[in-house]
């Protein structure tokens, strides 16, 4: 990590509170570039993630990597934002968190077949979920 971020977590975890933020824009090289800063935000308050995955290492992918985004999507913070924009990130996140979110937005230069057809099915809503949920749930996934 670098010595500026690493300077900042030390900073952050220093308050005796956690930061009042509306919208998060964060360029991680790694996950713990995501974990430096995401837990010192006061859950419930962000409603904006947007992650830009332009200057990403090729670790990501790594044993290590994949437990620290399981973190990252585990946090308070991740689970109670209402939006979130993957930006040339979409391969970084499991696909099924893009659901748990009210909004979602991918901007990728290039998307594969695959890719797409599994996107769209995460929008797709089975009768279960319609009885459990009412018609907000279209609203939800679709919107």
């Amino acid at each position: 990590m670098s010595t500026f971020l690493t300077k900042f977590e030390y900073a952050l975890r220093s308050l005796k509170h956690q930061i009042a933020v509306r919208k998060l824009h964060i360029r991680p090289e790694h996950p713990d570039h995501v974990l430096a800063i995401l837990p010192y935000v006061r859950p419930g308050y962000l409603e904006n993630i947007l992650i830009n995955g332009r200057r990403l290492e090729d670790d990501w992918k790594s044993d290590e990597s994949v437990r620290k985004v399981k973190k990252i999507v585990q946090l308070d913070q991740w689970k109670q934002a209402e939006k979130l924009i993957l930006q040339e990130s979409l391969h970084m996140f499991p696909d099924e968190v893009l659901v748990q979110f009210k909004k979602y937005w991918i901007l990728v230069s290039s998307l594969s077949e695959n890719q797409l057809a599994h996107i769209g099915f995460q929008m797709w809503i089975t009768k279960k979920e319609y009885e459990e949920s009412g018609s907000s749930i279209v609203h939800r996934k679709c919107f």
